[in-house]
């Protein structure tokens, strides 16, 4: 098994170091089966621009013909993904697309060499309650998906994902670990979950607030 892993995809902006550290040591635990592990370095142009414009634009053609009805009881947030959906031209959406395409070339190439990817799950531990995402991490502004830079270029690809605990914060928050495979490889994804769960037992812990 030849697993590549990154903590910025070639565009993430930041990582919390807690975060860092814990994956670091948490893909290393792969070596005790004798499988090889590498950073690996990723070139791909921020794919933001495409998430921020297929995703919104789904949320437009789903909702526009409830906002009459429903504006003033839909979450505030969510509302300004409706009204951003709905500003795009069909130019912008098959740029995206093209972008989405390029993205895809990025991944196609690096999955002949690798057989899995692996990545933090989010660029922060848990935050509070009742807001979309942290606006800093590391005292660094971040934009609305900043916390989020590992998970939505495969929403785009359409590469299969877990996302499984491996490890807790100074604060007692879990942090994940996300394991990506080749396309319709979920089979192996589920294989390399479970291996981690043997060298490093998450199942029985849980997180500890006073």
């Amino acid at each position: 098994m030849k697993i590549g892993y990154s903590l910025d995809l070639g565009f993430a902006k930041v990582i919390d170091s807690e975060v860092e550290k814990n994956i670091i040591n948490s893909v290393q635990k792969f070596e005790e089966f004798g499988w090889n592990v590498e950073k690996v370095k990723i070139k791909m142009r921020k794919p933001e621009f495409a998430f921020n414009i297929i995703f919104t634009v789904g949320y437009a053609f789903d909702l526009k013909s409830k906002l009459t009805e429903w504006r003033e009881k839909i979450e505030p947030d969510l509302i300004k993904m409706i009204d951003a959906g709905l500003t795009y031209s069909g130019i912008d959406v098959m740029k995206a697309f093209n972008q989405r395409y390029k993205i895809y070339q990025v991944f196609l190439k690096f999955f002949k060499t690798y057989d899995v990817l692996i990545t933090p799950s989010t660029a922060v531990t848990a935050f509070k309650l009742g807001i979309m995402g942290p606006t800093q991490i590391n005292g660094i502004n971040i934009s609305p998906t900043g916390w989020t830079p590992f998970t939505y270029p495969f929403n785009l690809t359409g590469h299969p994902a877990a996302s499984i605990p491996s490890g807790w914060s100074r604060e007692g928050l879990p942090i994940g670990m996300q394991i990506v495979g080749k396309r319709f490889d979920e089979v192996k994804v589920l294989q390399v979950s479970k291996a981690f769960e043997e060298i490093a037992p998450w199942q029985d812990k849980k997180p500890q607030f006073n």
